[in-house]
């Protein structure tokens, strides 16, 4: 994986070749074992961090909805704002066609 190295993801799973049969089951094992031992690591040192910023005790009466404003802001983006701020770099500008598509595409959704 990342560093390199391979592990079983179940026992004597490093014996076997993943089939079709079972290919649903080595992505399961490979997604919990990949959350287990690299995600989670960093996703705690991201919690003990907001911690050391933000008590427990200062947010334990905000709802998720709530928080998520709070660290967040609103969901809806100004695509207008956007247009008026940004800046093209060569040979784009508002008027190129991928430019118009993309704004498009986004006004749309």
């Amino acid at each position: 994986d990342f560093d390199g190295h391979s592990y079983p993801l179940d026992q004597g799973g490093e014996e076997r070749r993943v089939t079709d049969d079972d290919k649903e089951i080595y992505i399961i094992l490979k997604v919990n074992f990949m959350v287990k031992n690299f995600i989670m690591t960093q996703v705690n040192a991201v919690r003990e961090g907001f911690f050391k910023l933000i008590p427990n005790e200062a947010i334990k009466n905000f709802t998720y909805e709530e928080l998520r404003y709070l660290c967040c802001g609103e969901d809806a983006i100004d695509i207008e704002d956007w247009k008026k701020n940004t800046i093209y770099l060569d040979d784009y500008d508002s008027t190129t066609q991928v430019i118009q598509w993309f704004w498009s595409y986004l006004e749309e959704c």
